[in-house]
């Protein structure tokens, strides 16, 4: 019974509670958040025990098991996320509603405005230069930019808004999470038994709200307690864990973004997770409303952006527009609108009263980070250490103006503005300054067949460069010391438009040797000991008891090294070896120019041993690389030419280049757009002349292809057609247009040469017809004089325009150049000279050397006419070579280095030829020893330069090598005045040796002169003489004292105490060393000093001793004394004189010395009373004349210093050995002459001409006018008969006689020349008349040919022994010698062989030639002499007879006996003056011929020092004025006599060398490439850069790749102002276009046309309109014209449709109404969305709800089912008790 009981109660029991809990869910149907219960019941089975404890199968009733909430986690989850997604939808879309009302206002939008805007930009373009049009454009530019500020702060006051509720609903979100963790503490302190079904309702109600905020996901623990992870991920941050809860926290931020050009980031609200003062960042913000607020902050973002960008693209494109216009003033645009200026944030010192205002200096300003200065007292200093001082400075494009005083502290920002369309400000200040004016024109060419039009759609800008700057790249500096070193070829650095000039330079490296010592280590060493692979060696020992300089430090040592001298004074060759030492603590280094190091130690007392490390360059470190400039379009503007697989992989964006560049060489190392580019290289470049020719009547050359190569490596590089006959300029054309992208330059020019015109020596009419190309031929005719082809030259060049050919005439005016610059052929037919004259045309190169191709030109139809083609020049810094189809062609050749192209010299040449100007091309420090202070650096140069003067016809050649290291200084100066010095050192020296004046001239005094081509002025200072101008430090002049004799002080004369001399009144002198006779005082009465020292002088100077010897003195009253000085002095027109000038009283009578104090008993003494005036210019290379120009000022002064008498002097420098006997040099001496035509026959022993009849000649001689001369019947077997002949017969006129008028007749082998003897400038010859039969052979009248000279050739012999007799009796036609029968032998000596008795001829001779013709043919028939091979030269002096041995050794000659009946006449005795006369010079003819007479120039003096084997020739400039003397071009000759002589002038101008001409012909120089060494393998200088960016590329072969750098920066001056371009369609592919240059034509770029016709160049956005066609032109140009023009604003105009969309530009209403369209499809989409979301949000609700919500027709029924259970219960309750009663009542 217990057990029903049991189960009955426990029945009642249970559903008592499952009735509870359905009243409860009953009673909480409305409540939030309850979740319905759920009772679940289980059996108490029997094994649970009973009352008997017995098992018992019935089991024991049943009990309440759990109350279960309603609950699944999933359904939950679902719920909270569909409140998190439609809450977050909901937010978005409600605000961005309200956003479409702020884009889209009542009224006027955005929109509005911009097209406003634009109709007030039609009206001004309509009319541009009313104002009412610009003062609406104006004002609706204002609005505009309004409008624009309007924008951005609606949109500012949306974004605040949002971030305002964007702080509330994470104020919502920090209480909810705390509440959650509160209700988690709780969860977790309840019993373990009970499950808290409220608190879990209050959780998951809690959790409800917070998923309307905020999107979550949950962990739940074992209590119930929930993890809230932020996002949907599961991976979340927590908000809330187990046992605290995190808070939120929002503030705006900036994020990188990239997608806008304006700016660099973009504002959004960022979230962070706080614990404590940690904030972590979070971005899982993933739903609710606080994800709707920040979604919509970021579109807010996102539109303002849009809008920025609108207001970015109306700034740029409009100031852009702007830029390409001229505004009212015809200035260039300004900037239309101002954007980006940044703002300022101020901290400053309490008192401070600093404002700061901030303007912007470009238009679209980007500042990427803030700036902040600091003002430390006396200046500002930014972040970036940057220094600014004053109350107005520039910072990154900002200009900062500080008003008030600022305190030490103050702080100022400079922040960054990304809102552009708030900062966006209208810049014009007045409707003029709007740019309506295109200031540039697109226009086409009259010529184009094509249709098509090109515009310019706006402006653009290349891609920044991408690798380093030069200025970055690059420490300034011209050596190898701070030169950058690269480790492999390529595009190291680009030199931006900021640089000015640029030097750029490429070094090889050298052998180096390198020690690790210390400077303790160097104070104990023992030995240094060094080999070079030459086997040079060096080897030094160091002791403690060495005198000299201890080695205190590594330093010392390295000094020591470089002096060669050790401490202990032993010399060592270092230096010598090309070796240098750098030394430093810790380091030794030796550099060494060209010689390996083998091995090098170092023994020290502490360390031991130190071995050095060797580092020898290798063959291609021995190389300095190729530098090499590019454009970025690929133009190859300097350096060295590169094959298809170098450029190939050179050419690409990563090296800077552009998209579309392609390689070009056309300008390499020209003028590629007026850049100055110098570029050169050791060797200089490879050059060809080919294409010229000369032919009689057409041109030669035939139809072929030519063959490009380079490279010379094989490779056809490209081909060329040359038709048949094309001139030089077709094929230059050809060239340039298909073959000069490869690299070789070309040039080309006709030049034609008519040489020699001094044969032309006959007055007349020359005349041809000339034309050139296509051109016409034109008649040209003019007079011309003798060697005079002016007129000539004049006619051809009044036609020059029609024939295309200019002429120009030699400095000579004996040669003319015929000069066609394009190089069109030159024609020339009909020529007709004066004559029989002939002349050769000859065809010269670019340099002015006469090339192969010549050709006679004469008057005969043989050779009247011709046909020159000129020379095309090609040269490359690469060998090259050109081939032709045509075996013969003159196109051809291989390409040599000739030194002249872009080595170490810059060659100019004069238009003519005849002058060169060498510019040394120096790399001053770079190429002089350099080393490091720290040891670890050295540097030896190598360089050196050689210079070559070629032989000229004959002359000597000479050269120089100028190592730069020996210089003092490296300097174009230094390096061409010792090329000067060194080619100087063997040529003569020039000398003026003055008179002897007793007084300095006044201070002050000057003399011009010219030396060398070159005017000087010499000018007095005290004793000093300077001179100026001309080639610096080039002569010497200076002042010499002169002894003299100073008389003590003497009795003073007047006319009141007057000296009579009467008697006792000799004395004697010696002058020079010559001893007077007994000299006497004039007896007289003198009333005055001065008359007593002029009767001193006259009586001194009438001396025959004295007078004899050539001296006098000049006596002069000082005021106290006589003084007297020797007017000699140390001139030098005689080599032997080597006196002193000196005065000496020797004696004189005490009557006179009584008065005049000159004895040294009186006090007399010698003095200094004179001085000379010398000038010297030291070794002349053309043994140039000193002259004086005659003008009044040169008169006085030449006065002044003695030069009026002066002496002239040519010495030659000193050679090894005497000159052999006979052995000559031939000299052209200026003299008044008359000389023959040309074409006179050689006569000969099988030639000879007869004289009969009569032959008559009158002549006039220094303007004497002879009688009739006879030339004397007779045959003559040769020409020099002939001159003796006719001289003696003209100086036998008894006219000219008695005028004291003489001549030689001189033949130089080609023609008779009649020269005064006259030596003064006024000297002349002319012949008056000639008979014809005479004028046959002679030509001497003016229809021969015959006229007026002024120079003629002389030829001077040596003479090692001869014998000189006295003056001998002059014999003549009218005073002749009879020499008889008897007494008429003699006997003389020649080289140590005596003659027999020697019988001259018995004759009647009229001539003292005749006799020493006698003389010589009976010497040398002696059978003595002729048997011992002996013989002799007779010649006649003028005054004596000189014998001359013809023998080559041991010469000597004497006479030894003369019968006393000849010897009267004759004088050959020493007793009559006969001597020697060894190492002697005589005069002959031109021919050599002339013996048999006197050949002489007055007062000329040609001497030879045998003892110091020199030349010297002198004369006197005061009776010798006329004579200059110049050297015929013949180097074996000369150089016998020390003279090495070139014709052309060189002298230094500045530091320049300058070749001039001295025989009318063109120059020749230079320096030999192959022989020049220079530390500087490669050198590029640019200068005046075009306006482009740069890009330096190494390449080459070379590995040392170590370059320097020098450049100037400046400012850039960013105008806008576009280039003038040429644009030309492509001859092959008309969608090709190729830019050119418009004001050079050089080619810049090539560009494809889009298929919209669009393409993009130089900064222009073009378009090409219509149909172009080929060959058809464009032009961008300056609008030259006025500024009415709208043009500009019609392209602003078009800023308003999508024409430039494709371009990103204009189109702003579009671009705001696709703004607007995206927020109105963004607010559909949000309100679709959020339709959605609110149906799975609903779903979700009506989930939970069936899940947990409590249904009031299940609980009704679930509590009828309870109720019946707790009824049945009772009643089995009731039942068991009925049995127990019953039970117990029968118990």
């Amino acid at each position: 019974m217990g057990s029903l009981f049991e189960i009955a109660k426990s029945g009642i029991q249970a559903y008592r509670q499952a009735l509870s809990v359905t009243g409860q869910n009953i009673a909480n149907v409305n409540t939030e958040g309850y979740s319905k219960r759920d009772v679940s019941l289980e059996e108490l089975g029997g094994i649970q025990g009973g009352v008997t404890d017995v098992s018992d199968q019935t089991g024991l009733g049943v009990r309440v098991d759990e109350i279960r909430r309603s609950f699944n986690a999933y359904v939950n989850e679902r719920l909270r996320n569909s409140h998190s997604g439609y809450e977050q939808l909901n937010q978005f879309s409600k605000e961005v509603a309200l956003l479409e009302n702020t884009l889209l206002p009542t009224g006027s939008d955005l929109s509005t405005f911009i097209g406003k805007f634009f109709s007030s930009l039609q009206e001004l373009a309509a009319s541009p230069e009313d104002s009412a049009p610009r003062v609406v454009a104006f004002e609706k530019g204002k609005d505009l930019s309004n409008a624009f500020n309007d924008y951005s702060q609606r949109l500012e006051t949306a974004q605040s808004g949002a971030f305002s509720q964007s702080k509330l609903s994470i104020n919502n979100i920090n209480i909810l999470s705390n509440q959650i963790s509160d209700v988690n503490a709780k969860l977790k302190s309840a019993g373990a038994t009970t499950s808290p079904n409220d608190l879990l309702d209050t959780r998951d109600l809690l959790m409800q709200e917070l998923s309307k905020e905020i999107e979550y996901t949950t962990e739940y623990g074992s209590r119930g307690e929930v993890t809230i992870r932020l996002g949907n991920s599961g991976q979340g941050p927590m908000l809330v864990s187990p046992n605290k809860a995190f808070n939120l926290r929002a503030k705006v931020t900036e994020n990188a973004d990239f997608r806008y050009a304006f700016e660099t980031t973009v504002n959004n609200i960022s979230i962070f997770i706080v614990e404590g003062t940690k904030e972590t960042t979070t971005t899982q913000i993933t739903g609710g409303k606080l994800a709707g607020l920040v979604n919509y902050y970021a579109y807010l973002q996102e539109v303002s952006s849009s809008i920025d960008d609108i207001a970015f693209r109306v700034a740029n494109d409009f100031n852009i527009a702007q830029k390409n216009g001229k505004d009212l003033t015809g200035a260039i645009g300004n900037d239309m609108f101002l954007v980006g200026l940044p703002k300022i944030e101020k901290s400053l010192i309490s008192g401070s009263n600093l404002d700061v205002k901030i303007d912007q200096l470009k238009s679209v300003y980007k500042l990427d980070n803030k700036i902040e200065l600091n003002f430390d007292g006396s200046k500002w200093k930014d972040n970036n250490n940057n220094v600014y001082q004053g109350n107005s400075f520039n910072i990154n494009g900002l200009a900062i103006t500080l008003n008030g005083q600022a305190k030490k502290g103050d702080i100022f920002t400079i922040v960054p503005n990304n809102n552009l369309a708030g900062s966006l400000k209208f810049n014009l200040k007045s409707g003029n300054e709007f740019a309506a004016s295109a200031f540039k024109l697109a226009e086409s060419n009259t010529g184009n067949l094509g249709t098509g039009e090109l515009k310019i759609e706006g402006s653009y800008q290349d891609p920044p460069l991408e690798i380093s700057k030069l200025e970055d790249t690059f420490v300034k500096s011209e050596n190898t010391l701070l030169a950058t070193s690269f480790l492999k070829n390529g595009a190291i650095a680009s030199i931006g438009k900021n640089i000015k000039e640029v030097n750029l330079r490429s070094f090889s490296l050298q052998p180096q040797l390198s020690f690790v010592i210390s400077d303790d280590q160097a104070k104990t060493i023992n030995s240094f000991d060094m080999t070079l692979a030459n086997g040079n060696t060096v080897s030094i020992t160091f002791n403690s008891s060495d005198l000299g300089h201890p080695v205190a430090s590594v330093k010392d040592l390295a000094d020591i090294l470089n002096s060669g001298v050790t401490p202990g004074g032993n010399s060592f060759s270092f230096a010598s070896y090309g070796l240098v030492a750098s030394g430093g603590d810790g380091a030794l280094t030796i550099a060494s120019n060209d010689q390996n190091f083998t091995s090098s130690s170092i023994s020290t007392r502490s360390s031991g041993t130190l071995n050095g490390v060797i580092k020898n360059p290798t063959v291609s470190e021995l190389l300095a690389t190729d530098i090499n400039i590019f454009t970025r379009e690929g133009m190859h503007i300097a350096g060295t030419p590169l094959k298809l697989e170098e450029y190939s992989a050179l050419i690409n964006k990563n090296n800077g280049f552009l998209n579309d560049a392609e390689y070009n060489a056309q300008y390499i190392n020209q003028d590629y757009r007026n850049v100055e580019i110098t570029r050169g290289s050791n060797e200089s470049d490879f050059s060809l002349f080919t294409g010229h020719s000369a032919s009689r009547s057409a041109n030669p050359i035939v139809s072929q292809t030519l063959t490009i190569d380079t490279f010379n490596d094989g490779i056809t590089d490209t081909t060329l057609s040359i038709p048949v006959s094309s001139s030089t300029a077709y094929t230059l054309k050809e060239f340039n247009e298909n073959a000069s992208k490869t690299g070789i330059i070309a040039e080309a020019v006709t030049r034609v040469m008519l040489d020699p015109i001094e044969d032309i020596a006959i007055s007349g009419t020359m005349s041809m017809s000339i034309s050139s190309g296509v051109k016409d031929a034109v008649s040209v005719s003019a007079t011309i004089l003798p060697n005079d082809m002016t007129n000539l030259v004049s006619e051809l060049n009044k036609v020059s325009e029609l024939t295309g050919v200019k002429a120009i005439l030699f400095s000579d005016k004996k040669r003319v150049i015929l000069e066609n610059v394009h190089g069109d052929d030159i024609k020339i037919s009909d020529f007709v000279a004066p004559g029989a004259t002939e002349t050769t045309a000859t065809v010269l190169d670019q340099i002015y050397r006469s090339t192969t191709s010549s050709i006679t030109l004469g008057s005969t139809s043989s050779n009247n006419s011709a046909v020159f083609t000129g020379t095309i020049k090609l040269h490359s810094p690469v060998d090259f070579a050109i081939s032709s189809s045509d075996s013969s062609s003159k196109l051809t050749g291989n390409a040599t280095i000739t030194g002249f192209d872009n080595g170490y010299g810059k060659w100019t040449w004069s238009e003519t030829g005849e002058k060169v100007t060498v510019q040394n091309v120096n790399f001053g420090s770079a190429n002089q020893t350099i080393f490091s202070n720290d040891g670890k650096y050295a540097s030896k140069p190598i360089a050196s330069y050689h210079f070559q003067l070629p032989a000229v016809d004959g002359s000597s050649s000479f050269t120089a090598t100028v190592k730069t290291d020996d210089l003092k200084t490296n300097s174009p100066f230094e390096v061409n005045k010792e090329f000067l010095n060194v080619l100087r050192a063997d040529s003569p020296d020039i000398r003026i040796v003055g008179n002897v004046i007793n007084t300095l001239p006044a201070d002050g005094t000057t003399l011009t002169f010219e030396f060398e081509q070159n005017t000087y002025k010499l000018k007095t200072l005290g004793k000093d003489v300077l001179i100026e101008g001309g080639e610096k430090g080039r002569l010497k002049a200076f002042f010499t004292a002169v002894s003299g004799w100073s008389g003590s002080t003497a009795t003073e004369i007047s006319s009141s105490n007057s000296l009579t001399v009467s008697s006792g009144n000799t004395f004697s002198i010696k002058v020079d060393g010559t001893s007077s006779g007994t000299i006497t005082l004039p007896a007289n009465t003198y009333s005055s000093n001065t008359a007593i020292a002029a009767a001193l002088e006259s009586a001194i100077n009438a001396d025959s001793n004295l007078s004899g010897a050539n001296k006098s003195v000049s006596v002069k009253w000082t005021g106290d004394k006589y003084e007297f000085v020797s007017n000699t002095g140390r001139q030098t027109y005689d080599i032997t004189d080597t006196t002193v000038a000196s005065v000496e009283i020797t004696a004189i009578d005490s009557t006179i010395e009584n008065d005049l104090k000159l004895s040294i008993s009186n006090g007399a003494s010698t003095s200094i009373n004179g001085y000379q005036l010398g000038i010297v210019g030291e070794g002349s290379i053309s043994a140039s004349q000193i002259t004086f120009p005659n003008n009044t000022q040169n008169n006085i002064s030449k006065t002044a210093l003695g030069i009026d008498t002066a002496t002239k002097n040519i010495e030659g420098k000193a050679v090894t050995n005497n000159p052999a006997n006979r052995a000559y040099f031939d000299i052209n001496v200026k003299v008044g002459a008359f000389k023959s035509g040309n074409n006179i026959s050689t006569l000969s022993s099988s030639s000879t001409l007869s004289v009969s009849g009569t032959n008559t000649l009158a002549i006039s001689v220094d303007d004497v006018s002879s009688g009739t001369i006879t030339m004397p019947t007779g045959t003559y077997s040769s020409n020099a008969s002939i001159a003796k002949e006719l001289e003696e017969a003209i100086n036998d006129d008894s006219a000219l006689k008695t005028a004291g008028k003489t001549v030689n007749v001189l033949w130089d082998g080609n023609n008779y020349q009649i020269v005064s003897n006259s030596s003064l400038t006024s000297a002349s010859v002319n012949v008056t008349t000639i008979t014809t039969a005479l004028d046959n052979h002679l030509k001497f009248s003016s229809s021969s040919g015959g006229a007026s000279s002024d120079s003629a050739k002389y030829r001077v012999k040596y003479t090692d022994a001869a014998w000189l007799g006295g003056s001998a009796t002059a014999v003549n036609a009218s005073s002749n010698l009879v020499i008889a029968n008897s007494g008429n032998t003699f006997q003389i000596s020649v080289d140590g062989t005596a003659s027999a008795a020697i019988t001259l001829p018995a004759a009647t001779y009229t001539s003292n030639g005749d006799i020493a013709q006698a003389l010589q043919t009976a010497i040398n028939a002696d059978s003595n002499l002729s048997g011992a091979s002996k013989s002799v030269e007779v010649k006649w002096t003028g005054s004596s007879y000189k014998i001359i041995s013809n023998g080559t050794s041991s010469q000597d000659v004497s006479v030894t006996s003369v019968d006393s009946a000849i010897e009267s006449s004759l004088k050959l005795t020493t007793a009559n003056g006969g001597a020697e006369n060894d190492y002697s010079f005589d005069l002959y003819d031109g021919s050599g011929t002339g013996s048999d007479r006197s050949i002489f120039l007055t007062d000329l003096n040609f001497q030879w020092n045998s003892t110091d084997k020199n030349l010297s020739i002198s004369r006197k400039l005061d009776t010798a004025p006329l004579h200059e003397v110049s050297f015929v071009s013949d180097s074996t000759n000369n150089e016998k006599f020390g003279i090495k002589y070139y014709p052309h002038n060189v002298s230094l101008d500045g530091s320049n060398i300058v070749i001039t001409s001295g025989n009318g012909k063109p120059v020749i120089a230079s320096f030999n490439g192959t022989d020049n060494k220079n530390t500087v393998g490669e050198f590029i200088t640019l200068k005046n850069l075009p306006p482009e960016e740069l890009i330096i590329v190494l390449n080459g072969d070379g590995a040392a790749r170590r370059v320097s750098a020098t450049y100037e920066t400046q400012s850039i001056k960013d105008d806008g102002i576009g280039q003038n371009l040429i644009f030309t369609v492509d001859s092959n592919n008309e969608k090709l276009i190729n830019v050119s240059d418009a004001d050079t034509g050089h080619n810049i770029a090539s560009r494809t046309l889009n298929d919209t016709g669009r393409f993009k160049v130089g900064g222009y956005s073009l378009k090409l309109d219509g149909t172009a066609k080929s060959k058809d032109s464009f032009s961008i140009t300056d609008n030259l014209g006025g500024v009415g023009d709208g043009r500009n604003i019609e392209n602003m105009l078009k800023l308003q449709n999508d024409e430039f969309a494709i371009e990103g530009k204009g189109n702003f209403q579009t671009l705001f109404s696709e703004v607007v369209s995206s927020v109105g499809a963004t607010v559909q989409s949000a309100e679709l969305n959020l339709q959605s979301a609110e149906m799975i949000r609903d779903a979700a609700e009506n989930a939970a709800s069936e899940l947990s919500g409590v249904n009031m027709d299940d609980e009704a029924a679930q509590l009828i089912e309870y109720q019946q259970a707790y009824q049945a219960s009772a009643r089995v309750l009731q039942t068991a008790r009925e049995l127990f009663d019953t039970l117990i009542d029968r118990i």
